[in-house]
Formats: C-alpha cells, sequence, structure tokens
C-alpha cells in the first residue's frame, strides 16, 4: 500500500476541537473511575481513556467521515461501560450509559446508535465487518505493539484473580503468547504503527519461555 497513506491528512475533522467530545469524555470516564469496581485494574477508565487517545491518533491517518469519526471517540469512551454490570457479555450492558450521558450531552440518535453498534463489534474474539470497527478493536488492544504491554499484562493477570481465575507464571505466559500470535491488527494503520512492537514484545515472551523464566514483570 502507498506510503502516502500513513502521511497525516492535512485537514483534520473538527470532531478534535469539539469541547463537547472532550467534556463527554472526561465526564463519563470520571464517572467510571469513581463507580467500577476497584478488582477491574486493566478493564478500568484509565484503560479507556487510552483507547481514547489510541483512536484520536489513528484517525490522522485513516479515511472516514467526520460523523464516524465522532462516533468512535464515543465508542471508545463507552466501550468498557458494561463491566458496571458485569464481565461477562459486557460490550451489549453499554447502551443505557451511553443514552443517559448522550442526553446530558445533547448528542444526537444516530450518533449513539452508531456508536453502539461499533461497541458491539468489539466482542472477542474479534470479527469486526466494518473499517471503523476494525479501527476501533485495534485501538482496543493497541498497547500490545508497545512497551507498556508487560504492565499491562500484569494489570489484567490482577483483575482475572479478582474474579477467582488464577493461573501458574507458565501458563499465563503461554495465554500471552497465544493473545499477541492471533492479534496482529486488522487496519493498515496500526499495522504500520504497532506491528514492529507487537512483533518484538512477541520475541520476548518467546525467549523468556524457552529459558523458563516465565514471570512477566513490570
Amino acid at each position: 500500500m502507498p506510503d502516502l497513506l500513513f502521511k497525516k491528512k492535512k485537514k483534520l475533522y473538527s470532531m478534535f476541537d469539539d469541547d463537547t467530545i472532550a467534556e463527554l469524555q472526561q465526564s463519563a470516564l470520571m464517572f467510571l473511575a469513581e463507580n467500577l469496581d476497584k478488582h477491574y485494574t486493566y478493564h478500568n477508565a484509565e484503560h479507556s481513556r487510552e483507547v481514547c487517545s489510541a483512536v484520536r491518533e489513528f484517525l490522522h491517518y485513516f479515511d472516514t467521515t467526520p460523523e464516524n469519526s465522532r462516533a468512535l471517540i464515543v465508542a471508545a469512551v463507552f466501550h468498557d461501560f458494561g463491566y458496571l454490570v458485569r464481565s461477562q457479555n459486557n460490550e451489549a450492558l453499554a447502551l443505557p450509559y451511553m443514552q443517559e450521558f448522550g442526553k446530558r450531552f445533547a448528542l444526537p440518535e444516530r450518533l449513539l446508535t452508531r456508536a453502539n453498534d461499533l461497541i458491539l463489534e468489539t466482542v472477542y474474539p474479534y470479527a469486526p465487518h466494518t473499517r471503523e470497527g476494525m479501527l476501533l478493536c485495534d485501538a482496543d488492544i493497541e498497547y500490545i505493539g508497545r512497551s507498556c504491554f508487560f504492565s499491562k499484562a500484569q494489570l489484567f493477570r490482577q483483575e482475572l484473580s479478582g474474579e477467582n481465575i488464577h493461573f501458574s507464571d507458565r501458563d499465563f505466559m503461554l495465554l500471552e503468547i497465544k493473545f499477541l500470535e492471533e492479534n496482529s491488527f486488522f487496519t493498515p494503520v496500526c499495522q504500520k504503527l504497532r506491528s514492529a512492537g507487537r512483533l518484538q514484545n512477541l520475541q520476548q515472551l518467546r525467549t523468556m519461555f524457552e529459558e523458563k523464566t516465565y514471570q512477566i514483570s513490570r
């Protein structure tokens, strides 16, 4: 694919300066931080904030409509709000929270419906069917291509322990190796920006496993 596709678009959509979207994100994630059970050490407001940042980053190189761009940001904000109810099948539980905040910030119903459709595309294992859904899925796990992957993996393991799901060090490392092997990103932009880091992290895990150094450190 031509390198031109990976150059920043000269015209940024107005949503990046949209005070309403920014205020919505701040208010909603503050609510999530205050009300989410503290055992969610990975799926929490900080994770959602990072997904929002990743979506914004990727949108600089992603051709879509302003409406879809706004829907992606809103979906990123609310994609894990279902954890306020339960972790299983949480994606389908985000809509009431999104509608409540949507009313407060006077967001159009069409935007909320589109954002909800995008959230439903993040059910794991991922099988997104739109380009925007692919971008959101990539933003959800883009950390696997960054150096923070190891600390995030530890937070995820801690969260699982809080739900009484336990792994030996060896089995958890195998789980993470499989996760990196099976997720190579959907969109050209995320592949361009994160694939090298993902492969580096994967190789480090494989080396640690071969050396029987099973503890994933921060």
